[in-house]
C-alpha cells in the first residue's frame, strides 16, 4: 500500500525545479529578457495549478520561493534603469513577476502574524519604489511603464498594505524613528498620481480602492489624525480631478499648492463623467478621508473639539481635567484653547490641528464640495447616487460638531445636496427615499433643526432669481430641496419642521416680503391655444357654442372621478414644461406642508390679485392660491374648520369678482419686471433667438400693447377662478352646494368663451364641481339647479343689469342636458322675447337671444321623427303623372275600397248611436241638460297648442323680421331656426300654426337666395329643402314656379364662381370637395327638386329644362354625395317619364342608336357620365 503524499513535498518538487534557474540569472539584458519571462510564466503556471496552496504553503516555502524573485529585483534595478541598459526589466517580465509574489502573499497574508515583517518590508518599499520612483522624487520624472504593468503592481501593493497591519508592521511605521512612515506617504503618493494618469478605469478604481483600505487600516486610531491631515488635501485634490475630469497634476506639493489645484480644478471643462465604479470608489474615499481627519471623534481625541458632556459624572470628569490643565474653551463651543498652542517639536512635518486649522479646512473641504457635486448629483448611475447619500450622510453625522460653523457653509451643502436627492422628482425613488431616511435619522439634533429652517428660508428667498436668471438647474436644484424639506415635513419626528413651515407661511412669516419677488418671477405667459386662435365677431361666439355638439361637452362629465385635469399654463420666465409641472407640484406641497397655516398666505394674496385685477400680478398671485389651496385639500388637517371658513371665502371673493365685472384697464406705467425684457443671449444667432422668443417675452410698454396684455390676463383670472372653484368644492364637498346658486352662472357662462383653453377650464371645473357636491353627473347637478340659474339669467337681461353672457348660460344648460331642460328654461322665454324686442338693435344681443331661440329649437327638432314617417306628407302622391301599371292600381284601388265600405259603416253606426229611445216631447231637468252641453257643440274641436308648441311657434314668430335684417349673419341664423322649427311644428300636426307663418316668411326666403354673401344663400336653400320635405302639399307648387327659376340662375352662377375660385387653380371645383359653400348649396338645391319633382305634376318644358339642368352632377369627377343625390332625383325623374331622362342622357354622352346620333346639341363632350347614366337607366 503506497504512503500518502505529503503536499508540501509535492510543493516542493514542483517548485524548485522554476525557482533554481531564477537565481542563475544575473542582471538582464535585451538578450535575457525572454529567458527571464519564460521562467517566470512556468512558475507563475505551477503555483496556480498547486491542488491545496493553503496547506501546501508553510512559511519556509514561501521564503523558499520568494527569495529568487526578490533575489531577480535586487539584482537589477527596475526603478532606476531606462529601457535598453543592463539591469532593466521588461514591462512583460516585471509584470509576471509582480503576479508571482502578488499569488504568494495572498496565501501567506492569510495568516498575517505569521508574515515575516523583514520580507513584508523589503517587498513593501521595492513594489513603492518601482511605482513610484525613489522617494522624494518628481513623480513627473518616474519611469514610464505600460498600464499592465501598473495594474499588476497596484494589486501586489494592495495586496501588502490592505491587510490589518500586524504589531510588528504598524511599529515599524507609527513606532519610534517611524521608520517605514517615508515609504507610507510614498505608497499613498503614488496611488493618488496613479489614480490620476492612469487611462485604464480599472487600474483607478483599484487605486482608489487601495487608498481607502490604507485609511481604514492604519489610520483608524484617532491619534492618527495629525498624520493623515498631511495627505488629506492630495487625497481629495485627487479625487476632485477624477470626478471633475481635470487633467492630473503633480503628486501633493504641500498642503496649499494642493488646495489651490482643488480650486483650479472647478475652473477647467469637464471630461465625460466617471464610471460607475470609479466613482463609487472615490466616493467611500472621500468619506473616509474627511471622518478620520476631521470628524468629532478624532478631533476630541485631539483636544481640538471639547468633550461632550451627557451625564454628571463626565461633567464631574471635565472640570477635574480642567483644573489639572489651564487651557480654558474659547471662542466657539466646540473648540479648545489648547489647540491653538505652537507645535513643541519643529521637525514633525505633520500640520497642528488648531482652530486656525479646522477654519482653513472647512473653507477649502466647502470649495472641493461644489466641484464635486455638480458632477455626482446629475451622474446617470444609480449607484453613484447611492453612494454619494451614503458618502454626505456619513460625513454629516459624523462631523456635526467639527462642521458647524457660521464662516463655512460645509454643513449647508451637506444637508442641501440630500435634500436635492431626497426630492420626489429624483429619477429614482431608491434614492430619493435613501436620502430622506438618511436625514431622518438625525432630525432630533438641535443645529441640524436650525439647518434645516435656514435652508427652507434661503431656498425659498432664491427661487425668484433662479427663476428669472432662466437657470433650469438652479431653478431645479431649489425645487428638489423644497421639495424634499416638504416630505420631510410628513415624517412622523418631523413636528419641528412642520412648525417652520406653518410659519413662513403663516400670518407671522412675513407673506408680504417675499411673496412679491415671488409673483414676479411667475408671471403666466400667453396660452398656446390663445397664440392660435383669430379674434371674431362677438356675434358668432354664442353660435358657436350652438353648434358645438352636446356629446363632445359631456364626455368628461357623465359621472364618477373625473379623470381629466385642467389645462396646463405656461410661464414667461421658464421655458420647459416639465419644470413649470414641477414649481406648481412644489407650490402645494407647501400648502399641504404648511397646513391651515397656509390660509394666511392664501388671504394676502388675494388681496393682491384684488388689488392688481387685470395685471400679470393678479393672475400670478391666483395661480399661486390655487397650488396652495390644492396643497391644502390633500391633507385632513388638524384645523380643518378653518381651510372650510377660508374655502367658502376664496368662492365668495370670486362670486364679487364677477359681479364686480370688467375694470377699465390701467394703462398706468407697470413695474419693471412687466415692462422691461429680462433676457439672457446665448451664442451667435441672437437675432433669431429673440423672434423666436418674441411671443413669451413680456408686452412692450404701449397703450394698445398693455390693453391686450391686459385683456390675456383677464382670460387667465377667469381659468383661475374657474380651477379656484373646483378647489373649494373638493374642500367643502356636498357643503358647496350651498354655493351652487351663485357660481353655476359662473361656471355655464364661460363654456361659451371663444377662446377654447377658457372653456376647457370651464368644462373640467363643472366636471369636477359635480363629483364633489355629491352628483352623479353635470347634467344632474345642472335639473337640480335649474331655477337658481334661471333666476340670474334673467336678472342679467334688463336695462339694470345687462350681461351680454347670460343668453350662453342658456345655450350651455340645453346643449349640455338635451331636450329634458326645454320644458323647464320655457319660463325664461318671454323674457328672451323682451329682450329682443328691447335690443334687436344691437346685433351682438340680437344674435345671442337668436342663438338661445335656435338652441331650443334644435333640442325640441332633436325628437321629431322623419319626414316619410310623417301622416300627410306624401298625400299628393297619388295624383302624380306616372306610367301605368296595372298590379300597382288595382292593389290601390281595392285599399281605397275596403276604407270606403269601413269609413260607411262608421258613418252609419254613429247615426244608430244619436237615434233617441225615448219620447222626443219628454222634459229634461237641469242637471242632464248641464251634462248634455250645447246642442251644437262639435266633435272635432281643435286641440290647444301645448306650452312646446306655442314657445316653438312664438319664436318663429318673432324671428321672421329678422330674415331682413342688415347682419348677414344674423340672417343666416334666423333662417337656420326656421329650418329647425318647421319640423317641430308639422310632425305635432300644427299645419294651422305653422303654414301662415311660412306664407309670410316666404318672400323673405326667396330674396335670401338671391343675397350677395355665400352662406345666407347657403342657408336659405337649406330652408327650401326643409319646406319641400315638410311641406309638400303647400309649398311644392310655389317652390317650383318661385324657386325654380332662382335656383337654375344659382347654379349658374356658382358654376361661374367654382371655375374661378382660387380652389380651381389648385384642380379642386366646388363639386369635388365637401367643404365648400357651393358643396351645400347644391346638395340643397338637388334635394328641394327631388322632393318636387316627387309631388308635384310638372309641365313637360319645365320637366325638361330641371333634366337638363342637373345634368353636371352626374360626371363622375363630382363628390360622391353630390352625384348620389343626383343619381336618385334622375332615377325619380324617370320614374315619371322614362324617355325624356333616357334622350337626355345618352345625347349627352353621344350615344348612336341605328346609325342615327342623337340630337348633338344636347351633347356635352366635357362630362363623363357614363357610369352614372348606368346606374339611372
Amino acid at each position: 500500500m503506497e504512503a500518502s503524499v505529503d503536499p508540501k513535498m509535492e510543493a516542493f518538487r514542483t517548485l524548485k525545479p522554476l525557482c533554481v534557474p531564477l537565481m542563475g540569472l544575473r542582471p538582464l539584458t535585451a538578450q535575457t529578457q525572454a529567458i527571464a519571462h519564460t521562467h517566470l510564466v512556468r512558475l507563475l503556471t505551477a503555483l496556480r495549478s498547486l491542488p491545496n496552496p493553503k496547506d501546501a504553503f508553510t512559511p519556509s516555502l514561501v521564503r523558499y520561493t520568494l527569495f529568487p524573485l526578490s533575489h531577480l529585483l535586487t539584482r537589477n534595478n527596475p526603478a532606476g534603469r531606462k529601457e535598453g541598459e543592463v539591469g532593466y526589466i521588461a514591462d512583460r517580465t516585471l509584470e509576471v513577476l509582480f503576479e508571482c509574489i502578488t499569488w504568494i502573499m495572498q496565501r501567506w497574508l492569510e495568516d498575517v502574524e505569521e508574515v515575516d515583517a523583514r520580507i513584508w518590508e523589503q517587498l513593501w518599499r521595492m513594489v513603492v519604489l518601482i511605482l513610484g520612483g525613489p522617494i522624494g522624487s518628481d513623480s513627473r520624472l518616474r519611469p514610464h511603464r505600460a498600464e499592465e504593468t501598473i495594474e499588476a503592481g497596484v494589486e501586489l501593493l494592495g495586496v501588502l498594505v490592505c491587510s490589518p497591519p500586524s504589531e510588528d508592521m504598524r511599529n515599524a511605521v507609527f513606532g519610534p524613528g517611524r521608520r517605514l512612515l517615508p515609504v507610507l506617504f510614498h505608497a499613498i503618493s503614488t496611488l493618488i498620481d496613479i489614480a490620476t494618469s492612469a487611462t485604464s478605469s480599472q487600474v483607478i478604481q483599484r487605486a482608489l480602492q487601495i487608498l481607502e483600505s490604507i485609511l481604514v487600516n492604519w489610520f483608524a486610531d484617532d491619534d492618527k489624525a495629525r498624520v493623515l491631515a498631511g495627505v488629506m488635501p492630495g487625497i481629495i485634490s485627487a479625487i476632485v480631478k477624477i470626478i471633475s475630469g481635470a487633467p492630473s497634476v503633480a503628486q501633493s506639493r504641500g498642503m496649499q499648492t494642493v488646495w489651490n489645484d482643488v480650486n483650479a480644478s472647478k475652473q477647467t471643462s469637464s471630461r465625460k463623467p466617471p464610471t460607475t465604479d470609479i466613482a463609487c470608489a472615490a466616493l467611500q474615499l472621500f468619506s473616509s478621508v474627511v471622518v478620520l481627519t476631521i470628524g468629532d471623534v478624532p478631533l476630541t481625541a485631539c483636544g481640538v473639539l471639547a468633550a461632550q458632556v451627557f451625564d454628571l459624572e463626565s461633567l464631574v470628569n471635565d472640570i477635574n481635567v480642567n483644573e489639572a490643565d489651564d487651557s480654558t474653551l474659547v471662542g466657539s463651543p466646540t473648540l479648545s484653547a489648547s489647540s491653538t498652542q505652537t507645535l513643541q517639536n519643529r521637525a514633525d512635518p505633520f500640520p497642528q490641528l488648531t482652530a486656525t486649522y479646522l477654519a482653513y479646512t472647512r473653507t477649502q473641504l466647502m470649495h472641493s464640495l461644489h466641484a464635486l457635486l455638480p458632477t455626482l448629483t446629475t451622474h446617470h448611475a444609480l449607484r453613484v447616487r447611492l453612494a454619494l447619500v451614503d458618502a454626505l450622510s456619513r460625513i454629516a453625522q459624523s462631523c456635526v460638531r467639527s462642521l458647524d460653523s457660521d464662516e463655512s457653509a460645509v454643513q449647508d451643502i451637506l444637508l442641501t445636496t440630500l435634500l436635492e436627492l431626497g426630492s420626489p422628482y429624483e429619477s429614482s425613488p431608491g434614492v430619493s427615499s435613501h436620502a430622506r431616511m438618511a436625514i431622518c435619522g438625525w432630525l432630533q439634533e438641535r443645529q441640524v433643526q436650525s439647518r434645516l429652517r435656514a435652508i427652507l428660508e434661503r431656498e425659498l428667498g432664491a427661487f425668484p432669481a433662479a427663476v428669472q436668471s432662466h437657470s433650469e438647474r438652479r431653478v431645479g436644484s431649489c425645487v428638489n430641496v423644497i421639495m424634499a424639506l416638504t416630505s420631510l415635513a410628513r415624517e412622523v419626528n418631523a413636528g419641528a419642521l412642520r412648525r417652520d413651515f406653518a410659519l413662513l407661511l403663516g400670518s407671522n412669516g412675513g407673506v408680504v416680503r417675499w411673496s412679491w419677488p415671488l409673483l414676479a418671477c411667475l408671471e403666466l405667459a400667453r396660452p398656446v391655444e390663445m397664440e392660435t386662435e383669430q379674434a371674431n365677431d362677438g356675434t358668432t361666439r354664442a353660435w358657436d357654442l350652438a353648434r358645438i355638439e352636446g356629446s363632445s361637452m359631456t364626455d368628461s362629465m357623465s359621472g364618477g372621478a373625473p379623470a381629466e385635469a385642467f389645462p396646463r399654463m405656461t410661464l414667461v420666465h421658464v421655458e420647459s414644461r416639465i419644470m413649470t409641472e414641477r414649481i406648481a407640484g412644489m407650490l402645494e406641497a407647501l400648502g399641504g406642508a404648511a397646513g391651515a397655516s397656509g390660509v394666511a398666505t392664501v388671504e394676502q394674496l388675494l388681496t393682491f390679485a384684488s388689488a392688481r385685477r387685470g395685471g400679470a400680478v393678479a393672475s400670478a398671485a391666483l395661480w399661486v392660491v390655487g397650488k396652495i389651496v390644492n396643497g391644502l385639500a390633500r391633507p385632513v388637517s388638524a384645523d380643518e374648520k378653518r381651510v372650510r371658513r377660508a374655502a367658502r371665502r376664496i368662492v365668495d371673493f370670486i362670486v364679487d369678482s364677477d359681479e364686480a365685472g370688467e375694470l377699465p384697464l390701467d394703462t398706468s406705467a407697470e413695474p419693471s419686471t412687466e415692462v422691461m425684457t429680462v433676457e439672457r443671449r446665448r451664442g451667435l444667432d441672437t437675432i433669431s433667438k429673440l423672434l423666436d422668443d418674441s411671443k413669451r417675452t413680456p408686452i412692450a410698454a404701449t397703450d394698445s400693447s398693455r390693453r391686450a396684455h391686459a385683456a390675456i390676463h383677464r382670460e387667465l383670472v377667469t381659468c383661475l377662478h374657474l380651477s379656484l372653484l373646483a378647489s373649494c368644492a373638493h374642500i367643502l364637498s356636498t357643503s358647496f352646494r350651498r354655493h351652487l346658486d351663485a357660481t353655476l352662472y359662473i361656471i355655464l357662462s364661460h363654456l361659451g368663451s371663444p377662446h377654447a383653453f377658457v372653456r376647457r377650464h370651464a368644462q373640467v371645473a363643472l366636471a369636477q364641481i359635480s363629483y364633489h357636491a355629491g352628483y352623479a353627473s353635470a347634467q344632474n347637478l345642472i335639473l337640480d339647479n335649474v331655477d337658481y340659474v334661471i333666476n340670474r339669467v334673467s336678472q342679467r337681461m334688463t336695462y339694470d343689469r345687462l350681461d351680454t353672457l347670460a343668453p350662453m348660460v342658456l345655450i350651455s344648460m340645453v346643449k349640455l342636458v338635451g331636450e329634458p331642460i326645454v320644458p323647464l328654461v320655457q319660463d325664461i322665454i318671454a323674457d328672451i322675447f323682451d329682450a329682443l324686442d328691447d335690443f334687436h338693435g344691437y346685433a351682438l344681443l340680437a344674435s345671442t337671444v337668436l342663438a338661445v331661440m335656435d338652441t331650443l329649437m334644435k333640442a325640441m327638432a332633436a325628437e321629431v321623427p322623419a319626414a316619410n314617417t310623417v301622416k300627410g306628407t306624401t298625400s299628393t302622391s297619388v295624383r302624380m303623372r306616372r306610367a301605368p301599371d296595372p298590379a300597382r292600381d288595382f292593389a290601390t284601388f281595392t285599399s281605397w275600397y275596403a276604407d270606403r265600405a269601413a269609413k260607411a259603416r262608421q258613418t252609419m253606426d254613429e247615426l244608430l248611436e244619436r237615434a233617441p229611445v225615448e219620447p222626443w216631447d219628454r222634459p229634461k231637468d237641469a242637471q242632464e241638460a248641464a251634462n248634455e252641453g250645447p246642442s251644437n257643440a262639435s266633435a272635432d274641436t281643435e286641440t290647444p297648442p301645448t306650452r312646446a308648441q306655442e314657445v316653438c311657434i312664438q319664436m318663429m314668430q318673432k324671428s321672421i323680421y329678422f330674415l331682413t335684417h342688415a347682419n348677414p349673419f344674423i340672417a343666416a341664423r334666423v333662417l337656420s331656426l326656421f329650418a329647425s322649427g318647421v319640423p317641430v311644428l308639422i310632425s305635432q300636426e300644427r299645419e294651422s300654426d305653422a303654414l301662415p307663418l311660412i306664407h309670410v316668411a316666404w318672400p323673405s326666403v326667396l330674396n335670401r337666395l338671391q343675397d350677395p354673401t355665400p352662406f345666407v344663400r347657403t342657408e336659405a336653400a337649406a330652408l327650401v329643402e326643409c319646406l319641400a320635405r315638410w311641406t309638400g302639399d303647400f309649398m311644392s307648387r310655389r317652390i317650383l314656379d318661385d324657386a325654380w327659376p332662382i335656383f337654375r340662375q344659382l347654379l349658374a352662377e356658382q358654376k361661374q364662381r367654382d371655375e374661378h375660385s382660387a380652389l380651381a387653380k389648385r384642380g379642386v371645383r366646388g363639386t369635388t370637395s365637401a367643404h365648400t359653400v357651393s358643396h351645400r348649396l347644391y346638395l340643397s338645391v338637388i334635394h328641394a327638386m327631388h322632393l318636387v319633382t316627387e309631388k308635384v305634376p310638372i309641365a313637360d318644358d319645365l320637366f325638361w329644362e330641371i333634366i337638363l339642368a342637373l345634368r353636371p352632377f352626374l360626371d363622375a369627377r363630382v363628390h360622391p354625395e353630390l352625384a348620389g343625390a343626383a343619381v336618385k332625383i334622375y332615377r325619380s325623374m324617370a320614374e315619371r317619364d322614362e324617355d325624356a331622362v333616357w334622350l337626355a342622357l345618352h345625347a349627352t354622352i353621344g350615344t348612336v342608336i341605328a346609325d342615327q346620333p342623337l340630337p348633338t346639341y344636347l351633347r356635352e363632350p366635357g362630362m363623363d357620365i357614363r357610369h352614372s347614366v348606368e346606374l339611372v337607366v
